[in-house]
């Protein structure tokens, strides 16, 4: 399988091979998490990629370059796993040449100069290129006035500015590679790539954690399951139930993910459920133009409904104090109304977005265009005096300063690197995505990375970006081609 353009992805034995292919690299990078011998499972994917490349073979050099980055682990997903002590990560999409540049970034540049020699077709009709504009917008209005702030405030931090510049660079970059070599035999490729690794990502972290038990501590909970990054995005697979034609294989690898998340869930991943399950039922009931097989699908659902409730009723007879649980509570507590009844990690993104919000009431520039990076806020109001911030949530520099270079996720990070402006162009751009779910499920991905997790680290970006091409496979698009074929088959007999 080392050619993945115009491979038969219909047959059912493809798409298990491929989805082995990608259990098998996910397995390997959690069980080997931390561990320099994980450079001999590395080592081989760079030498395809770079093989590919220099044979003239650009198309399938980039698909195979995002595959492994798909399939790679974050250091952020191991917190809490060596005891605080340095560690370094050697999987495709984190391994290091030197400082914070990355080897996969190194693949990029070159990509970069391949496609940009060979360029045939830049498909600016497509809803990726407008997300191309939206982020070229983003880096170049912070960075101005993140470069403004290291003139004339000693407070901007310049390693955050880097840091922030770098996360651009892989978004910018990898769309506009994407871009380059787009036509519809790429984005079927990318497309069913894409359901692999989602389908993967459970099977790969519970084969780990069953057989070698590799496990991580998050606040009071020891012993959690270690999963993959892409974990984060699999509540994307409950709309692939509805519309995806290898259900069952799906199903499968969703009752893998159903395990992990009576052990273990992130407030992030309860808001994604919510929505893909919300989008299922508006899919199901309330839209008129989508035809869907409603006894089948209902069927096919049946099994995945049956062991959630019997994961919550086992829960609940255990007390219900799990981690899943807690996190499900802390995200009910954010509609509380009252600040005190907020439970702790919901409660420093509620506070931080006030105290950005106050910052930007008081400079009108601010609350527009945001501090641009390396720029910060302050606790105005006092809001985290007492709490144990160092828990996960700042660097001791910042926690000593009393100056925040960073928030938790899309709804703090953007108003303080682009202010309203750029919140309010994600979000459009978003639900731009959202409405396009129908043609293709992966459109779900915008509202998981770009309205939720957009600034957390470079493999989500990474991971945002090719799932977003992904969704440019039009599927009612492909199922009306068949059909026609079908008929003019049907007339020709």
């Amino acid at each position: 399988m080392i050619r993945l353009i115009n491979y038969n992805y219909d047959k059912d034995s493809t798409i298990i091979r491929l989805l082995c292919i990608c259990v098998f690299i996910i397995f390997c990078n959690l069980a080997l998490i931390g561990s320099p011998i994980n450079i001999v499972i590395t080592i081989p994917q760079y030498a395809l990629v770079f093989y590919l490349l220099f044979k003239g073979d650009i198309k399938d050099a980039t698909l195979w370059h995002f595959t492994f980055i798909l399939l790679s682990q974050s250091s952020q997903s191991v917190l809490g796993m060596f005891d605080g002590q340095s560690y370094q990560m050697y999987n495709y999409g984190t391994i290091k040449l030197i400082g914070p540049v990355r080897a996969c970034y190194f693949i990029n540049i070159l990509l970069l100069l391949f496609v940009a020699n060979k360029k045939e077709y830049f498909p600016k009709e497509r809803l990726l290129y407008k997300l191309y504009k939206v982020m070229l917008y983003l880096a170049i209005s912070a960075l101005i006035i993140g470069f403004s702030g290291l003139l004339f405030n000693p407070y901007y931090l310049f390693s955050a500015l880097v840091d922030n510049s770098i996360y651009m660079f892989v978004v910018i970059t990898s769309i506009y590679i994407l871009l380059c070599i787009a036509d519809e035999s790429v984005y079927r490729a990318a497309y069913y790539i894409s359901i692999c690794a989602l389908m993967a990502a459970p099977i790969g972290s519970v084969l780990s954690y069953t057989f070698l038990h590799t496990t991580i501590t998050y606040g009071m909970y020891d012993d959690l399951i270690l999963i993959a990054d892409l974990v984060n995005f699999t509540p994307i697979l409950l709309l692939g139930l509805l519309f995806e034609k290898k259900r069952k294989i799906i199903l499968f690898s969703f009752l893998f993910y159903v395990y992990i998340l009576g052990m273990a869930v992130g407030g992030k991943t309860v808001f994604g459920i919510a929505f893909c399950a919300i989008a299922v039922l508006y899919f199901l009931f309330l839209d008129r133009e989508t035809k869907v097989n409603y006894r089948k699908t209902v069927r096919i659902l049946k099994p995945f409904f049956v062991v959630v409730v019997i994961v919550v009723a086992l829960d609940i007879a255990r007390g219900g104090d799990s981690m899943a649980m807690y996190k499900i509570n802390s995200a009910f507590s954010m509609f509380s109304g009252d600040l005190s009844e907020i439970s702790r990690s919901p409660y420093i993104r509620v506070t931080s977005l006030i105290n950005i919000i106050y910052e930007g009431i008081q400079n009108p520039f601010l609350l527009l265009f945001g501090n641009g990076y390396g720029g910060y806020f302050e606790d105005h109001f006092n809001f985290f005096e007492g709490m144990q911030l160092e828990n996960g949530a700042w660097g001791d520099a910042d926690i000593a300063s009393g100056k925040f270079h960073s928030g938790h996720d899309t709804m703090v990070t953007a108003p303080l690197f682009n202010g309203m402006i750029g919140l309010c162009v994600l979000v459009i751009i978003s639900i731009q995505y959202i409405k396009r779910i129908k043609n293709n499920y992966l459109g779900a991905m915008a509202f998981l990375w770009i309205l939720l997790m957009f600034y957390a680290n470079t493999l989500f970006a990474y991971n945002g970006v090719f799932i977003l091409f992904a969704s440019e496979y039009n599927l009612n698009k492909v199922k009306e081609v068949n059909r026609f074929n079908s008929l003019t088959d049907m007339q020709t007999n």
